[in-house]
């Protein structure tokens, strides 16, 4: 499923245009000490769904997906949601 998910948000770049760091961290990483974004929040939502809470999208460090591999359609809205506020900081 990380191949899959890596490859839809590496598509949904390209078509918008964007530039990003595309990273895989797994469970077992974070659960060992790696720390991505808000971590509280994909504990609580670990703690109510277990494994079905993955995959997980964080974008500047904040949760923003999570559950499943989302539609091109649906990554793409939520890229552009994020990345227009930092565009707007360059202007």
């Amino acid at each position: 499923m990380d191949e899959q998910y890596v490859s839809k948000v590496k598509e949904v770049l390209s078509k918008i245009n964007a530039e990003a760091k595309v990273e895989v961290v797994t469970a077992t990483e974070v659960r060992y000490g790696r720390e991505i974004g808000d971590m509280s929040k994909l504990g609580s939502l670990f703690n109510k769904y277990g494994m079905d809470a993955a995959p997980a999208l964080f974008i500047n460090g904040e949760l923003v997906l999570y559950g499943g591999v989302p539609s091109a359609e649906k990554l793409s809205e939520v890229i552009g949601k994020a990345i227009d506020p930092i565009k707007k900081e360059l202007i």
